[in-house]
């Protein structure tokens, strides 16, 4: 993935991207210049982020389209050696 702030004195979205809590970045996702990313968004693969995005959010596709969730908790389940785990904020955790 790729964060890159943007130098370019005058440019629409000059500045670097802020980043919030308990966001996933997929693998190629590019975020560029000042915007802001909200708490338990989601980035697809290969998407180019270069407008905000709300909090509870999925940026997709190329040309990205941002898609608004009402309450989107990044919670992942995962089955391992036959026992049910979730990942949620950073822990992992068996159901």
């Amino acid at each position: 993935m790729t964060i890159g702030s943007n130098n370019l004195p005058g440019s629409k979205s000059e500045g670097a991207p802020v980043i919030g809590d308990y966001v996933y970045i997929g693998a190629g996702a590019k975020i560029i210049g000042g915007v802001t990313i909200g708490d338990h968004c989601r980035i697809g693969a290969n998407a180019v982020v270069y407008t905000d995005m709300p909090p509870h959010s999925v940026a997709v596709c190329a040309p990205t389209r941002i898609i608004q969730k009402q309450s989107l908790d990044n919670t992942y389940t995962t089955v391992l050696d036959g026992q049910t785990y979730q990942f949620r904020e950073g822990k992992l955790t068996r159901v």
